[in-house]
């Protein structure tokens, strides 16, 4: 009987070898194909909940936004004709049931420009703080009384409007640069 020669068991033991390479160089690509496909997934995940939450954020900014300043400027109408020579810059408290309101939406815009602060993205962050500059300040005062300003109408509508894009661009799955309608005469027109 012959004995088998090297040629004979070496053959088997680099294809042994070879298919055990083979087969950790697939269970490692398979395995790290997985990991990255979970980690796509995962951030997908976390970017479709972010934009959930900001459109109700956002939403709910432009609310509280638009509901103030339209308190302040009918208590501005108000107080100007109950105290016609007052200083409006300094007049700070109002009497009965429009001061109420007044305080509710200060307390409800500043409110949810905390949680645009909280959810909202630096994009988002920035348009707010633009769109608050054109109100009067909405953070509560000790000693209570309510902070009563004229409101540009253009200016608020500047900013409301260029905080509306940044919505419909972070919180649309399909994010487009929009033509609006002008908020106040009903023209379209592009408010880049």
């Amino acid at each position: 009987m012959k004995r088998p020669g090297i040629e004979a068991v070496a053959v088997p033991l680099i294809a042994a070898g070879l298919g055990l390479g083979g087969g950790l160089v697939g269970a490692y690509l398979g395995a790290h194909a997985t990991v990255v496909t979970q980690r796509e997934q995962l951030q997908a995940s976390r970017s479709a909940e972010a934009r959930t939450k900001r459109a109700t954020v956002y939403a709910h900014f432009l609310d509280a936004s638009n509901r103030y300043a339209i308190e302040q400027s009918q208590s501005y109408s108000i107080a100007r004709k109950c105290f016609p020579k007052l200083s409006i810059r300094r007049f700070s408290c109002l009497l009965g049931k429009e001061a109420g309101r007044l305080q509710n939406a200060r307390y409800q815009f500043q409110g949810a420009l905390n949680y645009v602060f909280v959810y909202g993205s630096a994009a988002g962050v920035r348009a707010a703080l633009n769109l608050a500059t054109q109100l009067p300040p909405a953070v509560g005062h000790l000693n209570g009384l309510v902070h009563i300003a004229r409101v540009s109408d253009a200016a608020f509508a500047r900013t409301y409007a260029a905080f509306l894009d940044v919505m419909c661009r972070e919180v649309s799955a399909e994010p487009r640069s929009l033509a609006r309608t002008d908020l106040r005469g009903g023209r379209t027109r592009d408010w880049t």
